[in-house]
């Protein structure tokens, strides 16, 4: 499972040099799927946002004292309800995708919850200044999400090795609201 204390995200070594040398420390990032990039990311940005499907792996991650980390627990059936009738309980993914100045990385496991209804919903809810991220792009579970962000924002693409010497693909997308972000 997590295996802190030399948590390392498994993004492409080519993104994190090209990402870690951003002004991130005063920005909130977003992620959906959790784990190591959670612990790693918590050292990064002044606050770390992080929704997980599988019980064990949120349980796992929640006995950790991340102090700038929210851990938000969701199940696949109803993530993507906008409204939940007579309950008076919002959607907490929009709550946070409302932000402004916001990165999001979408990183779940794609088996679980398809990363394109991910793409989807992030792309209708956030704000214009967000920044997307998407892990495992070139991965054939992973190509209608890559060509939907694709059909809508710019993209800087990140193909390179991971920590574990895997080969992969770290993407970023983003548009004229928000490209100087990555300057």
């Amino acid at each position: 499972m997590i295996k802190e204390p030399h948590a390392q995200p498994l993004l492409t070594k080519t993104f994190l040099k090209f990402f870690l040398n951003l002004k991130l420390s005063d920005k909130t990032y977003l992620e959906i799927g959790s784990g190591d990039s959670t612990i790693f990311f918590s050292k990064v940005f002044k606050h770390v946002i992080a929704f997980e499907d599988d019980l064990s792996w949120f349980l796992s991650l929640q006995k950790k004292t991340l102090e700038n980390t929210t851990l938000e627990f969701f199940k696949k059936e109803t993530v993507f309800e906008t409204c939940i009738p007579c309950t008076g309980v919002s959607n907490e993914l929009i709550k946070y995708l409302n932000q402004p100045n916001l990165i999001v990385m979408i990183d779940n496991h794609p088996g679980r919850v398809s990363r394109l209804k991910f793409a989807e919903f992030i792309d209708k809810h956030k704000q214009k200044d967000t920044v997307i991220i998407l892990d495992n792009g070139d991965k054939a579970d992973n190509f209608e999400a890559t060509a939907f962000l694709k059909s809508k924002y710019y993209c800087l693409d990140f193909p390179g090795k991971y920590f574990d010497g895997s080969f992969g693909l770290t993407s970023i997308f983003f548009n004229n609201d928000n490209y100087e972000r990555l300057l």
